[in-house]
């Protein structure tokens, strides 16, 4: 199990979880397939990860996550994860 999946495990809190869903639901990718809302409506926060890790690769899946935490206005958990993993955050 990689940092990655670790911190964004950590960082989809229980309070967010709901809205971080929503926002993945929506979030398109070129070159990736969506992540079917029937397989995120009961997904604990391991297995969203999990899902997002295996639609994306894990250096995408936390680039979507930044993303999707910056929309839900947590800056602090985007730049955790940002931090805990370098990389370039462009992706929107």
């Amino acid at each position: 199990i990689g940092i990655s999946y670790i911190c964004l495990t950590e960082l989809i809190i229980s309070k967010t979880r709901r809205t971080f869903k929503w926002y993945l639901q929506q979030h398109e990718l070129e070159g990736h397939r969506s992540i079917p809302t029937s397989y995120l409506e009961q997904a604990e926060r391991t297995k969203t990860v999990s899902k997002m890790i295996e639609n994306y690769t894990e250096d995408v899946a936390v680039t979507v996550a930044v993303t999707i935490l910056k929309k839900q206005q947590r800056n602090d958990l985007a730049q955790k994860l940002s931090n805990a993993h370098p990389g370039d955050y462009a992706i929107t």
